[in-house]
């Protein structure tokens, strides 16, 4: 081999050698960053609010699905709903709080566990005939839900007794 030759075999070395299209390293990279996507994401659904007691807010209906003005002949209520975080995705579990005609309602819960809630807009029309909304919007669901959220409810243990 003479001169020539070397420099061209390492001029070609050194261009294609650390050809990282062609190896690991971009699948490792494609994972690492899928991974942390879905991290990220997964992280975003609540917020864990531990409380007994939740005052939930949202904005009143004042438009029907059709963009139309609500009729002044007409109310709107809403109804509170709760389920369960593990069933949150079960039809049947949504259990039903109370209708309220403001657009904020406090929840008081007695039964242990992590919580969303839910809200859903019912028009009386001429005070009379109800109709429902089609759906439930959820407290964590980024679509109707700003800042997605959930509750919190353990009740804590006895205080310690007989300190020495």
């Amino acid at each position: 081999m003479n001169g020539k030759e070397c420099k061209r075999r390492k001029k070609g070395h050194l261009k294609y050698s650390p050809h990282f299209l062609g190896s690991w390293r971009l699948p490792v990279l494609f994972l690492s960053l899928l991974f942390l996507t879905v991290v990220a994401t997964s992280g975003q659904a609540q917020d864990w609010r531990r409380t007994d007691q939740a005052t939930v807010a949202w904005d009143p209906v004042t438009t029907l699905v059709t963009g139309d003005p609500i009729p002044t002949t007409d109310t709107v209520k809403y109804e509170v709903w709760r389920v369960r975080e593990a069933l949150k995705d079960d039809p049947n579990a949504p259990i039903y709080i109370e209708e309220t005609d403001q657009a904020q309602y406090t929840i008081t819960f007695t039964e242990e566990g992590k919580w969303f809630v839910g809200i859903v807009s019912v028009r009386y029309v001429n005070g009379v005939d109800r109709v429902r909304g089609e759906t439930i919007s959820w407290s964590w669901d980024v679509a109707v839900a700003p800042s997605p959220f959930g509750i919190v409810y353990y009740v804590g243990p006895a205080g310690v007794m007989n300190v020495r």
